[in-house]
C-alpha cells in the first residue's frame, strides 16, 4: 500500500545540539502507523544530526529536554488519536 513519511515539529534545547523529532507513516487509506512495526508513530532523540547519544546536559537543559519530550509525546498521541482527521495521501 502506498505511504508517505510525516514529520512533526523538531524541538530543541537551548545551547545544546539535542533535537527531538516525531515521525509516522501515513498510508493511502489515511491510517497512521510505524511502517516497520505497525505500531503507533515514534520519536527520535538526536545529538545534532546523529543519534550517537547526548553530550552532557546541565540541570536547566535536562528540564528543558523533559519538557520537549512531553510535548513530542503529546504530538504522537494526537497523531494516533486523529487518523481520520488527516487527509489520506495519494
Amino acid at each position: 500500500m502506498p505511504y508517505r513519511l510525516v514529520f512533526g515539529v523538531d524541538r530543541t534545547v537551548t545551547d545544546h545540539a539535542v533535537r527531538v523529532s516525531t515521525h509516522a507513516f501515513q498510508f493511502a487509506d489515511g491510517s497512521i502507523a510505524n511502517r516497520w512495526t505497525g505500531e503507533a508513530p515514534g520519536m527520535a532523540i538526536l545529538n545534532g544530526d546523529t543519534d550517537t547519544g547526548l553530550r552532557p546536559l546541565n540541570s536547566d537543559q535536562a528540564r528543558e529536554l523533559a519538557s520537549v519530550l512531553l510535548a513530542a509525546a503529546d504530538e504522537l498521541d494526537g497523531l494516533s488519536d486523529a487518523d481520520a482527521s488527516i487527509e489520506p495521501c495519494g
